[in-house]
């Protein structure tokens, strides 16, 4: 190894030490937030963790303990593994996220290093990731975020060094990684088919071993979830259900409280991302989910363009690539996202929660697009354009920061307000518990 690839992984691990750091000052004295969700992923982990299975104790539902549908296995298995090690639940979840957090800045950095070979870059995508405000809240819950965005992020890296390599082995871990998402959370269902649809636009080969490989890497990553979905439909069988309803919802019983169509998933998809941006900017911006939708129809008009001129990955530079790539993963990530929601029967409104995974690659493509503006300017306007770049960089960190600082003390000032499971779930509601079986 050398020394410059030496300074690259201290970089990358120190700011993603420092990341994980804020999330446990932040956390450490409240706890991990608990939703309704939480408390089953902790059920089902508690219940793996005894060796009894991806099951949670209802007493509402069934004097024993029933097989769980609604929800991926692998996150409570892994945090099963948490809890094996005799921490306290509290303090499982708690190391859990920090860690995930750290990873996940790690792997940004390492996704961008990739594409840029520029430390400073590397390190300027990892800092707006380990202080963007969503990204830290959705760390702050015990929920899948922290797995998925890992899983998804490293399936999308060793994508990527495929495509640069025509190695199988990057192959092979990326779809690894892409079953892995799709256990992890339902919407995961999206990176099998993007990933296949990725090889066939971008791979180095003749078409009919693009297709091969792609079908083959479409099957194998689809598989683990393809078994799940098929054993939630044999454990929760209903007749009159449709298969939508008895594969993701809650024992084949859809929830009905909300109806929508793909459409109207379109608008609020837009509405949330005005919303995003007001919060990531601090910023009232005077822009209509219709515009939203123009402007992102453009977008694809234009990604169709690039890849008709020059269909190969490495036609262009690499930093162009990365954006197409990041693109393809975005919309089809929504393409996937409404249908689920849409087709399960579950009868849920779009949500951030579920956006997350299509804000991160835009952020990053948009990281990728200002890097390639700077690079195609020559001289001193490049110098110029820098300087300007790094002031602006610069308030932007300090407004940040401040954002930051209210959010840490916002967070431990809410206490039980913000994390109402852990005194109440514990004390007064141990239906939960898998020992009441």
């Amino acid at each position: 190894m050398t020394l410059k690839k030496s300074l690259h992984m201290v970089v990358l691990a120190a700011l993603s030490v420092a990341a994980g750091a804020l999330l446990f000052y932040a956390n450490h004295v409240q706890g991990m937030g608990v939703s309704h969700d939480s408390m089953f992923y902790i059920a089902m982990a508690k219940h793996v963790a005894a060796g009894k299975g991806v099951y949670a104790f209802m007493k509402d539902a069934s004097p024993d303990s029933v097989p769980i549908t609604r929800y991926s296995p692998f996150f409570s298995v892994v945090l099963a593994g948490f809890f094996k090690t005799g921490l306290s639940i509290r303090d499982s979840v708690l190391w859990f996220n920090v860690l995930f957090l750290s990873a996940n800045v790690a792997v940004i950095g390492a996704l961008v290093l990739r594409f840029t070979r520029n430390l400073f870059w590397a390190s300027l995508a990892a800092v707006v990731f380990a202080t963007e405000p969503l990204w830290l809240d959705y760390h702050s819950w015990i929920l899948t975020e922290p797995l998925f965005i890992f899983t998804t992020n490293l399936s999308i890296l060793f994508l990527a060094i495929y495509l640069d390599k025509n190695r199988l082995s990057d192959l092979s871990i990326s779809a690894f990684f892409a079953a892995l998402a799709g256990v992890t959370r339902y919407t995961g269902i999206a990176y099998p088919a993007v990933g296949a649809v990725a090889l066939c636009l971008f791979a180095q080969d003749r078409w009919f071993r693009r297709l091969a490989r792609a079908s083959i890497y479409w099957v194998a990553s689809f598989l683990p979830l393809l078994g799940w979905l098929i054993r939630n439909i044999i454990r929760s069988y209903r007749p009159g259900a449709t298969l939508g309803e008895m594969a993701f919802g809650d024992l084949g019983v859809p929830r009905k409280e909300y109806a929508s169509t793909p459409l109207s998933y379109l608008f609020q998809s837009a509405d949330l991302l005005i919303k995003w941006l007001k919060r990531w900017t601090g910023l009232t911006l005077p822009v209509e989910p219709l515009w939203i939708l123009v402007a992102g129809g453009l977008v694809v008009i234009g990604i169709v363009f690039l890849l008709w001129r020059k269909p190969q990955w490495n036609a262009r530079p690499r930093w162009a690539s990365a954006c197409l790539l990041l693109a393809l993963y975005a919309f089809g990530n929504l393409f996937f996202l409404i249908a689920y929601l849409h087709l399960s029967g579950q009868g849920i409104p779009m949500d951030i929660r579920y956006l997350m995974m299509i804000l991160m690659p835009f952020l990053l493509a948009a990281l990728f697009l200002i890097y390639g503006l700077l690079e195609s300017l020559k001289g001193w306007t490049r110098k110029t354009a820098m300087v300007l770049g790094l002031i602006v960089f610069l308030g932007w960190s300090s407004f940040t920061f401040t954002r930051i600082k209210g959010w840490t003390e916002e967070t431990r000032r809410l206490g039980a307000d913000r994390h109402p499971g852990f005194s109440w779930f514990f004390v007064n509601s141990r239906q939960w518990l898998p020992d009441q079986t």
